[in-house]
C-alpha cells in the first residue's frame, strides 16, 4: 500500500481517536459536576477527591497500556481502549455514590484522557519520521476543536435525556467511531511471520519511504523504559509535561470561581475564556508543528514553560478581566506548543522500539499533573485567593523554561555502543 495512504490513515485515526478522548477528559466532565452535586448529594470537596483519587490511580496504569501497545500494536490496543472507555461510561451512568463515582473516573480518566492519547500518538510516531512535529499538530488540534464543542454537547445531552443515559449515548459513539476507525491501522510487526511475503508496510506497521526504505531507522534502537528513566533528558521532559498538565487542569477546573471573583458572572465568563483557550490552542497545535520540526528538542517545551508562567499571572486578577481573558488566550498557546512537543521529543530522544511504554510513563505524569493541579490552587484559593497559587505555578515555569535549553536529541548509538544515556 502507498506510503501516503498508510499516513493519512494512520493521522485520520489519531483525530478520530482525540475527539473520542472526550468523555474522559476534564472540559466534558465538568458539564456533568451540577449533576452529581445535586443528585448524588456530593459537596465540591468530596467530588473534587473522588476525581482526583480516581485519576491518581488511573495515572499508574498507563504504562502497561504502552507496554500492550508496543507488543500487541496500536491496532489491535486502540479497539480495545475504545470498548473500555465505553464500560467506563456505563459505569458512570449506574453511579450511586461517591465510590462507584470513583470507579467511573478511574476508567474514564483510564481508557479516555490517559489511552485514547498515548495509542494514537503512537500509532502516528510509528507513520511518521520527518514531519512527524506536523502530523501531531494536526492530531492535537483535534483537542482544542473539542474543548470548543464537547462541553456544550454535554450539557445538551444532559438537557435531553439526563445525565445518565447521556453517557450511555456518549460510550455507544466512542465504539461506533474508533473500533471501525482502528481498522485503517497496519497490523504489528509480529503479523511479518505469518504474512513475509507483504512488504507495503500494512502487515508490519512499518511505513516505507517512496523508494522502499524504511522511514524509520530507529525503529529497532531506542532506550528501554529503565533506561529512559536514568536520563536527563526523561527528568526534562517529565517537569514540563507536569507543569503544564497541572497549571492548565488547574486553571479549568476553577475556571467559574476564578472570573468569578473578578466580578464577572462566573459560568458565562469563563465559557469565553475556554472558548479563547480553545481557539488558541488550535492555532498553536496547528502551527507548532511546523516549528517542533525546525528547531532543536528543547526550545518548544521552553517556549511553552514561558508563555504558560506568564499568562497564569494576566489570570491572577491584577489587571482585571481584560488581562484574564488574554491569559486564556497565552495559556492555550503555551498547550499548544507543548501537546505538539511531547511525542516528537520522545520519538527523537528514545526512539520507537520502547515508544509506548515510555510514552506511557509520560501520560501517568500527565494524569498525575492534572490531579494534583487543581487541589493546589484549591487550597490557595480557600486561604487566600487564587493569586498567590496562580503566582506559585507562574514561579514554578521559570526554571522549567531555563531548563529545558538543556533538553538535547542524543547522537545515534555505534554498532559497538549502547544507546546514550543523555
Amino acid at each position: 500500500m502507498q506510503t501516503a495512504v498508510l499516513r493519512r490513515r494512520a493521522l485520520g485515526v489519531g483525530l478520530v481517536a482525540m475527539l473520542a478522548s472526550s468523555p474522559g477528559q476534564t472540559y466534558m466532565v465538568s458539564a456533568f459536576h451540577g449533576s452529581w452535586t445535586a443528585e448524588l448529594g456530593l459537596s465540591k470537596t468530596e467530588l473534587g477527591s473522588w476525581y482526583a483519587g480516581g485519576s491518581v490511580a488511573a495515572s499508574l496504569c498507563l504504562v502497561a497500556v504502552g507496554r500492550l501497545s508496543d507488543s500487541r500494536g496500536p491496532r489491535f490496543t486502540l479497539a480495545l481502549v475504545a470498548l473500555a472507555l465505553a464500560a467506563g461510561c456505563g459505569v458512570m451512568s449506574l453511579a450511586a455514590g461517591g465510590l462507584s463515582l470513583a470507579l467511573g473516573f478511574f476508567l474514564i480518566r483510564l481508557f479516555g484522557q490517559g489511552s485514547m492519547g498515548l495509542v494514537s500518538g503512537h500509532a502516528v510516531a510509528l507513520a511518521f519520521d520527518k514531519g512527524l512535529g506536523k502530523a501531531e499538530g494536526l492530531r492535537v488540534s483535534a483537542i482544542s476543536v473539542a474543548v470548543g464543542l464537547a462541553p456544550g454537547l454535554a450539557v445538551w445531552l444532559i438537557d435531553v435525556v439526563g445525565w445518565r443515559t447521556a453517557y450511555l449515548v456518549l460510550g455507544a459513539a466512542v465504539v461506533a467511531a474508533v473500533v471501525p476507525a482502528s481498522r485503517l491501522l497496519p497490523r504489528p510487526r509480529a503479523a511479518v511471520d505469518a504474512n513475509p511475503s507483504d512488504s507495503s508496510g500494512e502487515a508490519t506497521g512499518v511505513v516505507p519511504d517512496d523508494e522502499g526504505g524504511d522511514r524509520r531507522p530507529d525503529l529497532e534502537g531506542g532506550h528501554s523504559l529503565a533506561e529512559a528513566l536514568r536520563t536527563r533528558n526523561y527528568a526534562l521532559i517529565g517537569a514540563a509535561i507536569v507543569l503544564h498538565a497541572a497549571g492548565v487542569t488547574a486553571v479549568h477546573f476553577h475556571s467559574q470561581p476564578l472570573f468569578g471573583a473578578l466580578g464577572l458572572d462566573g459560568p458565562v465568563a469563563a465559557a469565553r475564556g475556554m472558548s479563547v483557550f480553545a481557539a488558541c490552542m488550535l492555532a498553536a497545535s496547528l502551527s507548532g508543528g511546523w516549528f517542533v520540526d525546525r528547531t532543536r528538542t528543547g526550545v518548544p517545551f521552553a517556549v511553552s514553560s514561558t508563555a504558560m508562567g506568564a499568562s497564569l499571572l494576566l489570570l491572577d486578577g491584577r489587571l482585571g478581566a481584560g488581562g484574564a481573558f488574554a491569559g486564556m488566550g497565552l495559556l492555550g498557546l503555551a498547550q499548544g506548543l507543548a501537546g505538539v512537543a511531547i511525542v516528537p521529543s520522545v520519538a527523537a530522544c528514545f526512539g520507537r522500539r520502547h515508544f509506548g511504554a515510555v510514552r506511557g510513563s509520560f501520560a501517568t505524569l500527565t494524569v498525575a499533573g492534572a490531579s494534583l493541579g487543581p487541589i493546589v490552587l484549591g487550597y490557595a484559593a480557600d486561604r487566600g485567593g487564587f493569586a498567590p497559587g496562580l503566582q506559585v505555578f507562574a514561579a514554578c515555569c521559570i526554571p522549567v523554561a531555563a531548563l529545558s535549553w538543556c533538553l538535547i536529541r542524543p547522537r545515534p548509538a555505534t554498532a559497538n555502543s549502547s544507546p546514550g544515556l543523555t
